[in-house]
């Protein structure tokens, strides 16, 4: 495997199609200003990415819609956008405003997570600033979430894993903010509620579409499975007693304050 001489911020797998072959990728930002690709068959690289400032990149996604599109973002405060089939791969940044080019935040960016549509990019900056980004246009709705308090971020200069999840027309993104997590409604912009349940600092949110819940990690240890309570079997074994575990697609009641965790 790739051994790199610098601390590693952000990994992301993810399947390629390039050539008409499938083939798996992982892509790699540290503490250099540029992006690494590696081929997991061989262990060997195959691209590097140079467009940031002389800045780390936090985090890098790549698109569900086209497998060939990568995003990244840096402490440069930019956005960008990769096209790995081509040597000159960088295709575009994102703003957020035409008057101040500077960046698509106002602090570093810290977390990225693409919507199902591949159409939309949530962002979210190490201010705690998080907006949404169409990508058809190239402009933000920012979110009236509070300032997010982004542990990882701040306290290790990391990036900040969020979730999404789509359901019909509704879109959530589970963000971290402190000891909690906030649910937001990204066609609202509006916060649904907090999650209580970690007794430190969130650093990492995942949702499982297959079982409908929320996975998430945080600075105390402990690695929590969040499940929308209603009619269920009778507990399972890593249920805590008192608390149902759901079956099927739970995606209807997450706007619902009926969240509790499996620990």
């Amino acid at each position: 495997m790739a051994t790199y001489s610098s601390m590693i911020s952000s990994i992301w797998l993810e399947p390629i199609i390039m050539l008409q072959k499938w083939w798996r990728s992982w892509t790699v930002g540290g503490e250099e200003s540029t992006v690494t690709l590696c081929d997991l068959r061989s262990g060997s690289n195959t691209h590097q990415l140079r467009g940031h400032a002389a800045a780390t990149v936090d985090t890098c996604r790549w698109s569900p819609a086209h497998h060939y599109l990568l995003a990244t973002g840096g402490r440069d405060k930019r956005i960008l956008f990769w096209d790995v089939r081509y040597a000159k791969s960088q295709l575009a940044s994102l703003v957020r405003s035409q008057s101040r080019p500077d960046g698509a935040h106002r602090a570093p960016v810290a977390g990225l997570r693409f919507l199902a549509d591949g159409r939309h990019l949530v962002s979210v900056g190490r201010d705690g600033a998080c907006a949404v980004w169409d990508l058809l246009t190239g402009r933000p709705r920012q979110l009236t979430v509070p300032p997010l308090r982004l542990a990882a971020a701040n306290s290790a200069g990391l990036g900040c894993q969020l979730a999404v999840t789509t359901h019909g027309r509704r879109q959530l993104a589970f963000l971290p903010c402190g000891d909690q997590v906030v649910t937001c409604d990204l066609g609202s912009g509006e916060p649904v509620q907090r999650l209580d349940g970690h007794l430190r600092p969130v650093t990492a949110c995942q949702y499982d579409r297959r079982e409908g819940r929320l996975i998430t990690s945080a600075a105390d240890g402990q690695v929590l499975v969040w499940t929308a309570q209603r009619a269920a079997p009778p507990a399972e074994d890593g249920v805590r007693e008192g608390e149902e575990r759901t079956n099927g697609n739970n995606a209807d009641h997450l706007m619902r304050d009926e969240w509790s965790d499996d620990d």
